[in-house]
C-alpha cells in the first residue's frame, strides 16, 4: 500500500463558508482561495500532476496543525480559533484532483498543536488502505 508525507509550511487557515452577494451569487472568500492554492502546490510536489490516475482506494488521512506561540495553559494542545474542523475540510478540499472523492477517506485522525520555536505549518499523510475486493 502506498503512503506520502506532505508539508505545507505557513500558519494553517481555516476553511471559510461561502459568502453571498445581494443579488445570490455565491463566491468562496480569497483567502481560502489562496491557501487551498498554496495547499495544492505543495501536496502536488509529493502527488506529482492530478490527472486521470486518482486515487480510489480506500485512505487514512493523518493531519498535523502546528501553530506557534505560547502554550495556553500550559498545555500543548491548541484550544482556540480555527476550529479543527474547518482546517481540516481545507486540507480535505485541496486534495480533491488527486482524489476519487473525498469520501475515500475512511479513517482520519487530526491534532492541532502548539509547537514552541517551530515554524507554523500543517503536516500530511495519506495511507492508503487494503480495500476488500
Amino acid at each position: 500500500m502506498a503512503s506520502w508525507e506532505i508539508t505545507i509550511p505557513g500558519r494553517p487557515v481555516p476553511k471559510a463558508r461561502p459568502r453571498v452577494c445581494k443579488n445570490g451569487h455565491a463566491y468562496t472568500p480569497e483567502r481560502t482561495k489562496t491557501a487551498e492554492e498554496w495547499a495544492q502546490w505543495h501536496i502536488r510536489q509529493v502527488l506529482g500532476e492530478p490527472d486521470n490516475t486518482k486515487i480510489i482506494s480506500p485512505i487514512f488521512l493523518s493531519v498535523s496543525f502546528q501553530f506557534s506561540g505560547k502554550k495556553h495553559n500550559k498545555l500543548k494542545y491548541h484550544i482556540q480559533r480555527p476550529d479543527l474542523d474547518n482546517l481540516i475540510k481545507l486540507i480535505c478540499d485541496s486534495l480533491l484532483p488527486w482524489l476519487a472523492d473525498d469520501s475515500i477517506i475512511s479513517k482520519l485522525q487530526a491534532v492541532k498543536m502548539f509547537v514552541p520555536n517551530v515554524e507554523e505549518s500543517t503536516w500530511i499523510r495519506i495511507d492508503e488502505l487494503e480495500s476488500c475486493e
